[in-house]
C-alpha cells in the first residue's frame, strides 16, 4: 500500500487536471435553433411521384449540394451560401437549382443576422469557449510535463515554463478554433475525451508497472491529448446530444470508482500494485463502453446526466457514512466494510436518481431531431414546402 500511496502523491497534478477536467461544468450556450439544425444530411431532389427523372447533374456537384447543407447545418452559413449559389448557377436540373438557391437565400440571411447582431454570431460557434479553457488546461499541465522530463528545480525556469505552455494553450486553441464551429456537444466529447484518455493513460502505466515518472506524466499527456481529439472526432462522426455525451461521463466515472472502491475491498489479500491499477484500468473501460453502448437509446438531458453522478456520489457518502457509524473505528475489517458500503450506496443512489428524475424533460438536441420543420423545395415543377424531421 505504501507503494500506491507513494504513486499516488507523484501524480498529484495529474489527477488536479483530470479532476478538473471531469468535474467543470460545460459552457452555457444555447445551439442554434431554426431550420438550419434540421437540415437532411442528403438532399437529392426528385421528379414528379411514380415517374423518375433522371438526374443529369455529375456527381461531383451532386456532393456539393450536399456539402453545402452539411455547412450550414455545422453553422458555417457564408461558405454554404458560396457552395449552394454556385450549384444554382451550374445544375442542369431545375429542381435542384431552386433548392439549392433556396437554401442558399436562407444561408445568406443567417449570415447577415449574425453581421447585426454579435450574439447571434456566437451562436454559430457553439462551445467553443469550453474547447478553449479545456485546451488551456492541458497546456498548463503539459507545462508539469515537461518540467518533469528535464529536471528542472529552479524557481524562474519553472514559472516561465507553466506561463509559456498555458500561454501557447489559450493563444493556439484561441486562434484555431475561429470560424470552426464548434459544437456544444463537440466541446462536451472532446473534455470528455481528454478525462478518459488521461485516466486509461495513467491506469495503463501502473498496470504495465512504469516506475519512470516522466514515463508516466508522457503517457498522461498523450492520452490527454489523443484522448479530447478521439472524442471530437468522433462526436462528429455519430451526432449524439449533449445529454448523451453527460451519461457516458458519468457511467465512466462511476465505472472508475467501482474498480477503486473494489480494489480497497481486496486490500487485505495484499495485491500486487499492477493488479490494482489493471482493476482501475479495466472499470474505467467498462464504465465507459456501458455508457457509449446505452446512450443512442437515451434521451437523458444533460441536467438529469449530472443529477444521476450526483446522486451516486452522495450515495456512496451515505453508505460509507451509515457502515462509519455502525462499526466505529474498532473493525478488524474496517477497510472492506467501508468500501462495500460506499460501493452498494453509490449504485443505489445512482439508481434512486435515475428513477427519481425521469420525468424530467429530454435533451433539446433530442427533441429538436424529432421536431418536424418546414423547408424550401420544389415538387415536381412547382416550389412548395417539405416536412423535414424523424418520424
Amino acid at each position: 500500500m505504501s507503494r500506491i500511496h507513494g504513486l499516488l502523491r507523484r501524480f498529484r497534478s495529474t489527477g488536479l487536471l483530470l479532476g478538473i477536467l471531469a468535474f467543470a461544468a460545460p459552457v452555457a450556450a444555447q445551439p442554434m435553433a431554426g431550420p438550419a439544425a434540421a437540415l437532411p444530411s442528403a438532399a437529392t431532389p426528385s421528379g414528379d411521384a411514380g415517374s423518375p427523372r433522371h438526374d443529369s447533374d455529375p456527381a461531383k456537384l451532386r456532393a456539393s449540394f450536399n456539402r453545402g447543407l452539411e455547412l450550414l447545418r455545422a453553422g458555417h452559413a457564408a461558405e454554404a451560401a458560396q457552395v449552394l449559389e454556385d450549384v444554382a448557377a451550374q445544375s442542369r436540373l431545375p429542381e435542384r437549382q431552386r433548392a439549392a438557391a433556396s437554401v442558399a437565400l436562407y444561408a445568406r440571411r443567417l449570415e447577415a443576422l449574425a453581421a447585426i447582431d454579435p450574439r447571434a454570431a456566437s451562436e454559430l460557434s457553439d462551445g467553443r469557449t469550453q474547447f478553449i479553457v479545456t485546451s488551456t488546461l492541458i497546456g498548463f499541465y503539459s507545462g508539469i510535463v515537461l518540467l518533469d522530463i528535464f529536471d528542472v528545480d529552479d524557481i524562474r525556469p519553472s514559472v516561465a515554463t507553466l506561463i509559456a505552455t498555458t500561454s501557447l494553450g489559450l493563444v493556439g486553441s484561441l486562434y484555431g478554433s475561429r470560424g470552426a464551429g464548434i459544437r456544444e456537444v463537440d466541446a462536451d466529447a472532446y473534455t470528455l475525451g481528454a478525462t478518459w484518455g488521461g485516466l486509461t493513460m495513467l491506469s495503463a502505466a501502473g498496470a504495465l508497472d512504469v516506475d519512470d515518472s516522466e514515463v508516466v506524466q508522457g503517457m498522461a499527456l498523450a492520452g490527454l491529448v489523443g484522448g479530447a481529439f478521439a472524442g471530437m472526432g468522433l462526436s462528429r462522426q455519430t451526432n449524439p446530444t449533449r445529454g448523451q455525451v453527460a451519461l457516458t461521463q458519468t457511467t465512466m466515472l462511476l465505472g472508475g470508482a467501482s474498480a477503486l472502491l473494489s480494489t480497497a475491498i481486496l486490500s487485505e489479500r495484499n495485491l500486487q500494485f499492477r493488479t490494482h491499477a489493471t482493476l482501475w484500468l479495466a472499470g474505467l473501460q467498462i464504465g465507459t463502453g456501458a455508457g457509449l453502448m446505452l446512450a443512442p437509446d437515451l434521451d437523458w438531458s444533460p441536467s438529469r446526466a449530472r443529477l444521476t453522478l450526483l446522486g451516486g456520489a452522495l450515495g456512496a457518502l451515505a453508505g460509507w457514512g451509515t457502515a462509519a457509524l455502525i462499526t466505529g473505528d474498532s473493525d478488524d475489517n474496517l477497510a472492506q466494510i467501508w468500501a462495500g458500503s460506499a460501493l452498494v450506496g453509490m449504485w443505489g443512489g445512482f439508481a434512486l436518481t435515475t428513477w427519481l428524475t425521469e420525468g424530467m424533460a429530454p435533451d433539446p438536441g433530442f427533441a429538436r431531431s424529432r421536431d418536424a420543420v418546414l423547408l424550401p423545395t420544389v415538387i415536381g415543377r412547382s416550389p412548395g414546402l417539405a416536412l423535414v424531421g424523424r418520424f
